[in-house]
């Protein structure tokens, strides 16, 4: 992750999530609004998340006219894998199999 308390929040992870899905992971904030169902948050909301999260170090804006062009600057996977062990660090002092046997007793699998 960008730094050890980097972690997003829901609203966040929901722009992210929509930003990995495009192709490359990368787009404008009109095509990250597209992804949202109806109704959609407004422009405005997704650009200043667009915002945050490049200050953030999520992502990485670049200037194409008179627009930002977006891109991920971590996989969905690498923070997924970085969120799951700062939860293993945090609740099972690193002990991953601490945290399947949590999983497998509380979760149907």
């Amino acid at each position: 992750m960008t730094s050890d308390n980097s972690l997003l929040t829901r609203a966040e992870l929901q722009l992210m999530l929509h930003l990995w899905s495009l192709p490359g992971s990368a787009g404008f904030t009109s095509d990250v609004l597209a992804c949202f169902e109806e109704p959609r948050p407004a422009y405005t909301t997704v650009a200043t998340f667009m915002k945050i999260l490049t200050k953030k170090g999520f992502l990485r804006a670049v200037k194409t006219g008179n627009a930002l062009y977006y891109t991920a600057r971590i996989s969905r996977e690498d923070y997924l894998h970085a969120t799951l062990s700062k939860l293993c660090d945090d609740f099972f002092d690193g002990d991953s199999s601490q945290l399947l046997r949590y999983v497998e007793r509380h979760f149907s699998l």
